[in-house]
């Protein structure tokens, strides 16, 4: 599964050609997505996901895949997040923000940190939904660390398609 912080990301993605190389089950939820076209589309994945080549979904952050939906056991063993899900900085947003910074000091804690975050946890809980479940979360954004407090066992990989195939292939031993 791939997330990303929003769906004008996601189309920015689709349009410029990065997906016509993916060799395997595409997916992509679109935003106009009636539920039952979305649950036509996480069906046609899950049962894509259990051949030998396995498929790709395509979906946001905040989203109803991203926080709603259920991929127990190995239905789902990489989830990639493609970019911080901070809130767009409308004038309400700014607002908040300071509101929250003059009541308790914490401005931003509250309404960027504390939101991104939740939705960081939600797009990479999708992987483990019980005790013996395993997966890989994989978040491509210089500014993860950022997020280490609510992330304790994050770190930076240099080779992480080599560390995936060992983590994968430990898994099935």
């Amino acid at each position: 599964m791939v997330c990303y912080p929003s769906f004008n990301t996601l189309g920015w993605f689709r349009e410029n050609g990065c997906f016509p190389d993916i060799k395997r089950g595409l997916y992509i939820e679109d935003q106009g997505m009636s539920q039952a076209e979305l649950m036509e589309l996480v069906t046609d994945f899950k049962a894509c996901g259990t051949d030998q080549e396995g498929a790709a979904l395509f979906t946001v952050m905040g989203g109803r895949i991203s926080e709603g939906m259920d991929f127990p056991a190995e239905e789902l063993e990489i989830s990639v997040i493609v970019g911080i899900p901070y809130p767009k900085p409308t004038a309400r947003q700014r607002g908040l923000q300071q509101y929250y910074e003059l009541k308790f000091g914490k401005g931003w804690e509250y309404t960027v940190e504390a939101p991104a975050a939740r939705k960081l946890l939600q797009a990479i809980g999708r992987l483990i939904r019980d005790e013996d479940d395993r997966g890989v979360a994989m978040i491509l954004d210089k500014r993860a660390s950022r997020f280490q407090k609510y992330l304790p066992e994050m770190r930076e990989s240099m080779r992480p398609v080599l560390e995936i195939r060992q983590f994968l292939h430990q898994k099935k031993s």
